[in-house]
């Protein structure tokens, strides 16, 4: 049997994103979004998420490209001039690498978006990350720990579907998302090992690294049918400035039929 989770990130980021779940969950197949509790619309998504209690939500936890929930001077080697994290996932994973003061603010922050979610009063879904930082060793292992103490069921780990790499999209860009996946691969392997003494949950895979941002209604009907028995979860971004595609794909009637056809229950 196959079976599948459709997930939105960054909920609670904008009143786009918020409006777009909201439309996405009553109308079409997103059945779990990730909440960023640093996001400016964290208010009117929870009351969206509490006024449709069918919709599971997860914490989304944010370590690049946002606002912390902690002040700057709490954390400085982790925000720019602004306030803000730094932008490039990349520099925040080698910083927390190759710093361990890095590391005791990034542990500090992760606690303090942990109990933000929980302050919301919304049951506690799943775990996941912004730009997938929540992969990295440093940051998986607090996630765990957290997770575990609070009541969180599952923690995403991005193992991409096998198999279903579009070598025909964007040739330029090739071997850049292959190398991106090979790395995840390698992440997966660790985080999965981590996971054998832990209560928490993982699905099988995931579909959305490969396409990030272009989860279309064309590439899934073409992605869904290849993957293999298991729980898969496919997630997007419906709302996000750009993609129009990802939230035409969760309404597409086509892609309710083939669930139908298929037997493909939707977790």
């Amino acid at each position: 049997m196959t079976r599948i989770l459709f997930n939105c990130d960054d909920f609670g980021k904008t009143a786009e994103v918020n409006a777009a779940v909201l439309q996405a969950h009553r109308e079409g197949v997103l059945r779990s979004a990730s909440l960023m509790v640093t996001g400016g619309a964290l208010d009117a998504a929870v009351d969206i998420a509490k006024a449709n209690p069918s919709l599971k939500v997860g914490l989304h936890l944010a370590l690049s490209d946002a606002t912390p929930v902690l002040p700057r001077e709490q954390i400085p080697d982790l925000t720019d001039s602004d306030g803000r994290f730094f932008s490039d996932p990349a520099v925040m994973g080698m910083r927390m690498a190759f710093c361990w003061r890095t590391r005791a603010q990034a542990a500090m922050e992760i606690v303090a978006q942990f109990e933000r979610f929980i302050t919301t009063g919304l049951k506690p879904a799943h775990v996941d990350g912004h730009h997938h930082l929540h992969m990295h060793p440093f940051v998986f292992r607090e996630c765990v720990q957290w997770s575990e103490r609070l009541g969180f069921a599952r923690i995403r780990v991005v193992r991409e579907a096998a198999g279903l790499l579009p070598p025909r999209r964007d040739g330029s860009l090739f071997a850049a998302k292959f190398v991106r996946h090979l790395t995840f691969l390698a992440l997966a392997a660790g985080c999965e090992r981590f996971l054998v003494s832990s209560r928490l949950e993982k699905l099988d895979g995931v579909l959305g690294l490969w396409e990030t941002g272009r989860m279309s209604e064309e590439y899934l009907l073409e992605a869904i049918p290849q993957l293999p028995p298991g729980d898969w979860e496919i997630y997007n971004h419906v709302g996000a400035e750009g993609a129009g595609e990802e939230l035409k794909a969760m309404l597409s009637p086509s892609l309710k039929r083939l669930l139908e056809e298929r037997k493909i229950a939707c977790l």
